[in-house]
């Protein structure tokens, strides 16, 4: 019986320790499945740090080779550089010198500026003495011009006063406006050698200035044309006169029509 249960506890330490080993060698899986997962991503990390130090290495021989460049192209600059340096210097001794000649000539400008403010008060002073003077001037050439006026309005009131004005019945006029309208027709109030008093049905427009005459009839033969002015109109009870100035006239016509009217007379 002794034995028996020696045997036993001999089995159950057995288990125990097959259960310990057992346990143990998972144990030591698991580690060596997370040492080879470790192991792996270790060996990608390592691939991807190899891609990066070659690419470093790339960027590195590059920057080497643009340093090189540089290096050579700044050597060959380096003169130039060194010769705008002094022509640097060169222009800022020139604008040294262009900015006193600047300073110079500005002041000369004030001094002329200080001057021909000066010739422009004295221009201004002799412009308004000329506008005065001009003023007078005009004033007495209206003076002049309204004289000539009312001396030819009397010259020609006088000429026409000094011309016999008679009604001749077989003297007939026609009036036309420049744009060709009638506007009269008929034997004038009276006539002379300088113009036609004219009775109209209606008042001549304000507008109307230089028309053509047309005098006819059996005194004169063939119509005399010429060229007249109205110079006066007048409306009164329902009736209105008119007067017009005989302008121009050809020789012969003026001819035939003081000789009509002398036989008027």
């Amino acid at each position: 019986m002794t034995q028996l249960t020696d045997v036993l506890a001999t089995s159950v330490d057995v288990a125990d320790v097959l259960t310990k080993l057992e346990a143990l060698v998972e144990h030591w899986q698991h580690t060596a499945e997370r040492f080879r997962v470790q192991w792996q991503e270790s060996e990608w990390y390592l691939g991807e740090t190899r891609a990066t130090v070659a690419h470093v290495q790339e960027q590195l021989t590059s920057m080497r080779e643009t340093y090189g460049w540089l290096e050579h192209a700044y050597r060959e600059v380096e003169p130039r550089l060194h010769e705008a340096a002094h022509e640097r210097d060169d222009a800022n001794r020139d604008l040294v010198e262009a900015r006193a000649a600047h300073e110079a000539l500005l002041r000369q400008h004030l001094e002329m500026a200080a001057e021909l403010a000066g010739a422009r008060h004295d221009v201004e002073a002799m412009r308004r003495f000329a506008e005065t003077v001009q003023q007078k001037l005009d004033a007495e050439r209206a003076r002049g011009d309204a004289l000539a006026v009312e001396l030819e309005a009397v010259r020609r009131r006088a000429e026409r006063r000094s011309k016999s004005r008679t009604h001749h019945p077989d003297l007939m006029a026609e009036v036309h406006a420049v744009d060709g309208q009638l506007l009269f027709h008929g034997c004038p109030s009276n006539v002379s050698l300088t113009g036609l008093a004219l009775a109209l049905d209606e008042p001549l427009a304000e507008s109307l200035d230089f028309v053509k005459v047309t005098i006819y009839g059996p005194a004169v033969g063939r119509p005399i044309e010429a060229i007249g002015r109205l110079v006066w109109r007048q409306s009164a009870d329902q009736s209105c006169q008119g007067g017009c100035e005989l302008l121009d006239m050809s020789p012969e016509g003026r001819k035939t029509l003081e000789e009509a009217l002398a036989t008027a007379a």
